[in-house]
């Protein structure tokens, strides 16, 4: 089955000040993406907000700095889903793509949207559980990752970075 790797918001806003924990994420997310095989089949996914840290205008905005990139296939997207209102579901289909590995920020927002959305457009589903993160807010980080998890084990299989790159060895 084709499989492709969907980057999610890792934008300069969301690692410009080198929090350790969201570096850590990036490391494991430039892993994968190292590790896919076509690098056709990759695709990052930008958020885009006017007004905000995420407005198109912004440096802030753009696919950080410290991302690996292989490609051009960036897709700009307004809403916490990157189906919605975009044209990837088209480019997955017309690839071919049954299968997606979910990467990046923010796991309560796009990163949750994202996995839903893939399952019920039929896309087996594989999230990195240390290739999302979050920031803190009424809840800790940590304790929003290890619910989320938990939660996509309904919607995907969620295995950890080096459980997946093992995965063909």
């Amino acid at each position: 089955m084709k499989e492709a790797v969907l980057v999610i918001d890792v934008q300069n806003a969301l690692t410009m000040n080198l929090d350790p924990h969201i570096m850590d994420t990036l490391n494991n997310i430039n892993l994968v993406i190292k590790d896919a095989e076509n690098s056709e089949q990759i695709f990052y996914l930008r958020h885009l907000e006017e007004g905000s840290e995420f407005d198109p205008k912004e440096k802030s905005s753009e696919l950080s700095e410290f991302l690996h990139i292989r490609n051009d296939q960036v897709i700009e997207k307004y809403h916490h889903s990157a189906f919605y209102k975009t044209d990837l579901h088209d480019k997955l289909q017309a690839s071919g793509v049954g299968r997606v590995v979910i990467i990046g920020f923010q796991t309560e927002y796009c990163i949750d949207a994202t996995v839903k959305t893939a399952h019920f457009l039929g896309y087996e589903t594989i999230v990195l559980s240390d290739a999302h993160n979050t920031f803190d807010s009424e809840i800790e980080k940590e304790t929003l990752c290890y619910h989320y998890n938990k939660q996509f084990n309904l919607y995907a299989t969620v295995v950890d970075t080096a459980t997946y790159l093992n995965r063909h060895k």
